[in-house]
């Protein structure tokens, strides 16, 4: 039997028809059907401790980039549950599985991604032998599959799983004739004393681990410089345990408690930084956090074919375990238990469903399939136990049933939304980066890092961590009007966990003036303030603001957007806590001057100083007063605090504004420097303090997320918003186009225009999706998918806008976007006129709509009988709940 799954979910999908006669649900996987990613190389960045240009598979809580070449395929793994969660971790690689095929050396290179049925398939050509690689990690559990099938012949290869480190403890030791030296690093004539006492060291084959002893005995005190002793030992090969007691006095770069030569020679006990490390052939395993100073601790190591353990009085700190298990399964875990705020783990098993795990042979007719089981501690307590049960108990019948189940999530996936324009190559990348986030969003309290994927031992760039001022929400802004909620619940979550950071951080004075370089005081320290990043479950991440107050103000985002697309009164709940207290913190901080409150000592970039009136925070200010009003009516909660919050979002200072010669020498601007041009009026940065920033997209956050300028607003306002797109042209930027491009479609510019530097982005971006030219990683999912919802259709000031800012001469159309209202809406544009429109009525809530045919008279049928005509520019009408409306042109 041959477990091949691209045939079987075929069966699942869709044969042809004609797309006039499908629901719109049936469409969507069949527009999905024609979009394929194939890669022609092996990709360069991986493993990577930033972006990376490698095939990617996950689903949103066990994630893999496929890489290396034919002769050594390697999948990397993730969970998105392991971070080292305290301000100097981050999150962590679970491990990598080595397929090796030495014959396949200088074979051809072609990898497929099937964005419909979420498979990733290779196939590798040598000499008329072809090894077709065939995986996917399955939708509904922490599952990875790999088929391999050959045709043309036989191909020999093996299955290797390894911890992260790409590193398994030894099967045996290398030992040599140098004597044990305690005191210092054996290399030449010696390094890395040790600075402290040290007593009965024990080194002994006996499989016994040591055990600490009520007290140290035999002490011996050493300087730290030229101090050390010889032991005689006898020469191991299959096993060796180390004790001692020992006290720090200091704990430097390094320093030796025992060792025979180079640290990675035979085996060695001592400090790296602090941390207790124990080294046998160079591999080692070592302990989370340094050791106490100037105390004495017992300290024991032991070695045994397979695997390492570290004991701190006579408890396990660290450890490699053997990779095979029962029934010839292969093991890896990591743990973060020691030192960290909050403890993770997780581990991953490898078993041939079909075939062995270790050598094999891939004959035609003869296929090999590889199953990886995933499990961490946000899955279960036991979840080594968890991933070593679920790959023993695989079968064939279970695996059938795997694969359409996987199919069948896929398929509501690609149900829930679509879109369809003439330009393939943009639709093609709406999809992939869907996909993507579909992969590597889903686990709760658990979002993406700034990378999803963590694909090195390196920690990731700047942390890998959740950061607020823009970076954290920008891969979701994409997910909302694509009706993928699941996706974007959790950055909801990290952000509502953060909560009793923000009350410490506002509350501590003397800790924010600590951490932020200034001497500002908070006047009562109400309502939260929150660092520039965070961790999962709360926990600081970079430990300052860099003078920025809007941290907890941009969280309100995503909040935002979820609420006014869902109106989901138990999200509310959950989420109106922060908010309320988000709207305490600028009740507090805002001051009153002539009128209009005032946001000072506040920066508008990473420490760019005690600026007023930042651009963004005045847009994030207003959207926290209007969300927390909206939510507390909706709640029926603090009416007494609706007049203050009103007030705020009415007297707020205006955006500030000046022209482009105003600016200050040097300003970065895309225009001929031209009388013309320097009576522009554009926006400022800020209204004093930073005007203007040459190398990222903050100028024009407050139209977008920030909803501060749309459509609907003053002519005037649009001018000069469009002249800031213009002058900007930050099309391609490290910081921003995530933003930039949706913000140009809110001010309605030239949607060609639009359209064309879309088409370049995505022209010079990786073929997964990110960008290699670019420092970050998952925010580049949203930027197609974002500026071609809004192009197609917006909502977010509550009025719905079909085909607002599209060329009239392309046709295209959407089915089920998800509008704020809480409205399903589809409708399509054919040969410059919009066609029938179709609005589903989620919560019930009044529907106002920009008339799709101006000057004409606009008729409304519910649930399929005609009712209301309405006319004029602009109409608004009453729905029900689950009421389905269609408006036609009369």
């Amino acid at each position: 039997m041959s477990f091949s799954v691209i045939p079987l979910i075929g069966l699942l999908m869709f044969g042809p028809a004609n797309a006039q006669s499908r629901t719109p649900e049936a469409a969507g996987p069949r527009i999905v059907a024609a979009h394929n990613t194939v890669f022609d190389q092996p990709p360069k960045q991986i493993p990577s401790n930033g972006p990376t240009d490698a095939p990617l598979l996950g689903n949103g809580d066990f994630l893999a980039a496929f890489g290396g070449p034919p002769e050594m395929l390697q999948f990397h793994l993730s969970k998105a549950d392991l971070w080292e969660i305290r301000p100097d971790g981050g999150p962590r690689g679970l491990g990598r599985v080595d397929l090796a095929f030495p014959a396949l050396k200088g074979a051809t290179y072609q990898v497929t991604q099937d964005l419909l049925h979420a498979t990733t398939t290779g196939s590798f050509e040598k000499d008329g032998v072809t090894l077709t690689v065939e995986s996917a990690i399955a939708a509904t559990e922490n599952l990875l599959w790999v088929t391999l099938s050959s045709t043309g012949g036989d191909v020999k290869g093996s299955a290797l799983l390894k911890n992260a480190d790409q590193a398994s403890a030894p099967d045996a030791i290398v030992d040599n004739d140098h004597p044990a030296i305690i005191g210092k690093e054996g290399y030449g004539g010696g390094r890395y004393h040790f600075d402290g006492e040290i007593a009965d060291v024990v080194v002994s084959s006996n499989p016994p681990p040591p055990t600490a002893a009520s007290k140290p005995v035999a002490i011996h005190s050493f300087d730290g410089k030229t101090t050390s002793r010889e032991l005689a030992v006898s020469k191991m090969d299959k096993a060796v345990n180390v004790g001692a007691w020992i006290k720090v006095n200091r704990a430097g770069e390094a320093n030796y408690i025992i060792s025979k030569g180079e640290w990675n020679a035979a085996y060695s006990l001592g400090l790296s930084g602090g941390r207790l490390r124990w080294s046998v052939n160079g591999t080692f395993i070592q302990t989370e956090t340094p050791l106490e100073t100037g105390k004495w601790i017992h300290v024991a190591a032991t070695f045994e074919p397979g695997a390492m353990r570290l004991l701190i009085n006579g408890k396990t700190v660290a450890e490699k375990r053997p990779q095979k298990s029962a029934a010839g399964v292969q093991v890896i875990e990591r743990r973060y238990e020691q030192g960290v705020a909050r403890p993770t783990g997780a581990a991953c098993a490898l078993r041939a469903l079909r075939g062995e795990a270790g050598d094999f042979t891939v004959s035609p007719g003869k296929p090999v399939t590889l199953i990886l089981s995933a499990s961490g501690l946000a899955n279960t307590t036991d979840y080594r136990a968890a991933a070593v049960r679920r790959a023993t108990e695989a079968t064939p019948a279970s695996f059938t049933s795997l694969t359409r189940a996987h199919a069948a999530w896929w398929s509501d996936f690609w149900s829930k939304s679509f879109i369809e324009i003439p330009d393939k190559t943009l639709e093609r990348r709406y999809y992939l980066s869907h996909y993507c986030m579909a992969s590597c969003s889903r686990l709760r309290h658990f979002p993406p890092g700034l990378y999803g994927w963590t694909l090195s031992e390196a920690t990731p760039r700047w942390g890998g961590a959740y950061f607020l001022n823009y970076n954290f929400y920008a891969p979701f802004y994409g997910l909302y009007a694509a009706n993928h909620i699941e996706q974007a619940m959790p950055a909801n979550d990290a952000i509502i966990d953060s909560i009793g950071l923000g009350r410490a951080w506002c509350e501590d004075e003397g800790k924010y003036e600590r951490m932020c370089g200034n001497s500002l005081k908070i006047k009562d320290g109400k309502g939260i303030l929150l660092p520039v990043s965070i961790l999962p479950h709360g926990v600081t991440g970079a430990p300052t603001t860099w003078g920025q107050r809007s941290n907890a103000a941009y969280c309100c985002v995503p909040i935002a957007s979820t609420w006014y697309s869902t109106y989901d009164r138990n999200f509310a709940k959950q989420a109106y806590p922060f908010v309320r207290a988000t709207a305490e913190f600028w009740e507090d901080y805002l001051v009153l001057e002539n009128g209009r409150y005032v946001d000072k000592n506040d920066a508008a970039l990473e420490n760019s100083g005690r600026d007023t009136n930042p651009l963004v925070s005045l847009a994030m200010i207003r959207l926290v007063m209007e969300l927390a009003k909206d939510m507390s009516i909706e709640l029926g909660v603090d009416r007494d605090k609706h007049s203050k919050w009103a007030d705020i979002g009415t007297r707020l200072s205006d955006y500030p504004t000046c022209t482009v010669g105003d600016l200050p020498p040097g300003s970065r601007i895309e225009l001929p420097n031209t009388p013309e041009t320097k009576a522009l009026p554009i926006f400022r940065y800020s209204e004093s303090g930073q005007a203007w920033q040459n190398d990222n997209a903050v100028g024009i956050q407050h139209i977008f997320p920030g909803n501060g300028i749309g459509l609907g607003k003053r002519p005037e306002l649009l001018e000069r918003a469009r002249n800031q797109i213009q002058v900007m042209a930050r099309w391609i930027d490290l910081n921003g186009c995530n933003s930039f491009y949706p913000a140009a479609v809110r001010t309605g510019y030239d949607p060609e225009i639009i359209l064309q530097k879309l088409g370049h982005w995505t022209a010079t971006a990786s073929k997964n999706g990110m960008r290699s030219d670019n420092p970050h990683g998952t925010e580049q999912f949203s930027v197609v998918p974002c500026t071609l919802q809004e192009m197609l259709f917006q909502s977010h000031d509550h009025v719905l806008r079909f085909f607002p800012n599209w060329p009239k001469n392309q046709n295209a159309r959407f089915s089920t976007l998800r509008a704020y209202g809480a409205f399903l809406v589809s409708a399509d544009l054919k040969d410059g006129l919009i066609g029938e429109v179709k609005i589903t009525s989620e919560r019930g809530r009044d529907c106002s709509v920009i008339n799709p045919w101006p000057g004409r008279q606009v008729q409304v049928t519910r649930n399929g009988k005609p009712a209301e005509t309405f006319e004029g520019e602009r109409f608004q009408f009453k729905t029900s709940i689950a009421e389905r409306l269609e408006l036609k042109a009369k």
